[in-house]
């Protein structure tokens, strides 16, 4: 997954928006691969990855998507995606899936304290804390996840990037004008199909106590399908 998000960084700068366990497969070689790019955001000839628009799966939102006056970088709020990602997988649950509401998680996310402790390996609880830092500006970027001890193996391996970000900008992979559909496609590997697979998964039963006192069970689909942020 560190080289997949490696790649559309650096190499043909889009951010993918919308980074979780759904949209990660295992292919025939048994390798993961980063699927559905269907609200993906192509850099523009800056390379400015700072989005306009929140869109994505809440449970995945960086705590900086929920500002109105605070820039979101896409590459900041990928890597945070892919930290929750990670923390589902090493543990087997969301770090704030216990909220029943937008509002509820929106509270948790940019207040409550992500429970580390949980997370047995040391290596492992050292770079989530990292990647998954509340303070954008504190928060690890590529670089330093590749050089976290866990990835490396402390230091025994490297994980192998086939361009460091010197060679992608001497090899030009940014052109003048924006890359055609059709270019893109071909660096993803027929990205058409990849965004027409559909998503599985199923939506999240919650009890929610109403001003009645009564228990009313809503269906909250804040961990498999794609919202606009409704504020």
């Amino acid at each position: 997954m560190l080289k997949a998000l490696y790649y559309c960084h650096n190499v043909v700068k889009v951010i993918h928006r919308d980074i979780k366990p759904d949209n990660i497969v295992i292919n025939h070689n048994q390798e993961a691969v980063l699927i559905d790019f269907g609200v993906s955001f192509l850099q523009d000839q800056k390379n400015e990855d700072v989005l306009k628009t929140n869109i994505g799966t809440f449970i995945f939102y960086s705590p900086e998507m929920f500002s109105k006056t605070q820039e979101i970088s896409g590459e900041a709020s990928d890597l945070w995606a892919l930290g929750i990602t990670f923390y589902k997988l090493v543990t087997g649950r969301y770090p704030f899936e216990e909220a029943v509401s937008y509002y509820k998680l929106k509270e948790s996310i940019l207040e409550k304290d992500i429970d580390f402790d949980i997370i047995k390996h040391r290596d492992v609880k050292d770079l989530l804390r990292k990647m998954l830092q509340k303070d954008v500006t504190k928060r690890a970027k590529m670089g330093d996840i590749l050089k976290s001890k866990w990835v490396t193996d402390n230091g025994r391996t490297k994980l192998d990037i086939e361009l460091t970000e010197q060679e992608t900008v001497q090899k030009k992979c940014i052109p003048d004008s924006k890359p055609s559909m059709s270019s893109i496609n071909d660096s993803f590997g027929n990205l058409n199909r990849l965004i027409s697979l559909k998503k599985m998964g199923k939506s999240c039963n919650h009890n929610i106590q109403t001003k009645m006192g009564r228990s009313q069970k809503y269906q909250l689909k804040l961990d498999n399908s794609v919202y606009r942020d409704p504020l």
